[in-house]
């Protein structure tokens, strides 16, 4: 958590960006890999070759968590604008 929280300061201090914006494109950044590689998981898939259904169940429920924290962090950048004057 740590990290993710550096990661967007110094990325906001060298771009001038809010760290919502920071934030969001992180968010937006981890779900286009998650969908992306999402093949792999399937069953017969490169990190599921024997297609245990566990782990591509997993790998759902994770896209679906990434899809509503970016839902999340979309709708609080929407309804409390003034949040965009941190950071920069």
């Amino acid at each position: 958590m740590f990290g993710v929280v550096a990661i967007a300061r110094l990325l906001s201090w060298l771009w001038q960006v809010p760290y919502a914006t920071t934030a969001l494109g992180l968010s937006a950044l981890v779900l286009l890999g998650h969908v992306l590689t999402l093949d792999d998981d399937m069953p017969g898939g490169w990190c599921n070759p024997e297609g245990q259904a566990g782990i591509w169940r997993t790998s759902l429920m994770l896209l679906a968590a990434k899809f509503v924290w970016l839902g999340a962090l979309i709708t609080v950048i929407v309804q409390y604008p003034g949040i965009k004057a941190y950071g920069a």
